[in-house]
């Protein structure tokens, strides 16, 4: 919390993709929770709202080689991610675009056209793209626009995206960014409900399955999630490129947790 690290839990184990025990958590305490909320209730960006300048020399950084290299090997070995090359590539790709979206909502709001909610932002991480997903278009973007951000912790695979958060959290004073704006919270969904319950307003972003997604909702109704699959590839003949394609994607999405699927579809044309 606003850089700081609070240490007064206990620990618990923590497993792989595969339930296997892979090392330890420390849950916050309940007078730790309570510092988290209070932080994010006295915390105020509106003074200065735009901070694109500062994210994005930051997001430079972290996807330059050695940095891009070392996010693929933590997946690796953490939950067994086998193809963590394409989704740096896939990042690199989609956040030039959604950059450029970005500079559309700041404008828009300059103008009075929208008004940005900044209540801070609840991030729950995939165990599958979470480089791309999480740490891209869930945490950077919401940055940029000055929108504080709180990382939650999962029951497995979470070492990978505490250990991005700590690469962005060693980043941000350097960069120019007040640390407060990122929180890692390492707590129990009753505490991540107490959490949803001081701040209604915050929106809740999670990549799940429609059962995990409808279970949040429950518990608070701003829940933006992304719900498995699936994706499709449409092609009107089976080329050698197109069973190539279909090889690459089996190959790409099959270990973990991942939930997107290919269909394959054809299109004929009718002649009277």
């Amino acid at each position: 919390v606003n850089g700081n690290r609070l240490r007064g839990g206990t620990t618990s184990a923590t497993t792989d993709a595969f339930n296997k025990e892979n090392g330890k958590i420390r849950l916050a305490t309940q007078a730790e929770l309570d510092i988290i909320k209070t932080h994010l209730h006295q915390f105020n960006v509106t003074d200065e709202t735009d901070f694109r300048t500062q994210v994005r020399a930051m997001e430079a950084e972290i996807f330059e080689l050695d940095n891009a290299a070392e996010l693929v090997a933590l997946q690796a070995a953490e939950f067994y991610k086998q193809d963590g090359v394409t989704e740096i590539e896939e990042s690199i790709e989609a956040n030039e675009v959604e950059r450029r979206l970005n500079d559309r909502l700041l404008q828009d709001e300059k103008q009075g056209v929208i008004d940005i909610c900044r209540a801070p932002v609840f991030v729950g991480c995939v165990s599958n793209f979470s480089n791309f997903l999480d740490l891209s278009r869930k945490v950077l973007r919401h940055l940029e626009v000055g929108v504080p951000c709180v990382v939650l912790s999962r029951s497995n695979t979470t070492q990978h995206m505490y250990r991005w958060y700590q690469k962005l959290d060693s980043m941000m004073e350097r960069h120019g960014l007040n640390r407060g704006m990122l929180t890692y919270a390492a707590i129990s969904v009753d505490q991540t409900q107490q959490l949803f319950s001081e701040f209604p307003n915050g929106p809740m972003h999670i990549t799940t399955s429609r059962q995990v997604a409808e279970s949040v909702r429950n518990g608070h109704k701003n829940v933006l999630s992304s719900t498995g699959g699936p994706n499709t590839l449409v092609a009107t003949e089976l080329t050698p490129d197109v069973a190539q394609a279909i090889r690459w994607s089996a190959a790409i999405e099959n270990s973990g947790q991942c939930k997107f699927f290919f269909f394959f579809c054809f299109f004929f044309e009718i002649k009277y």
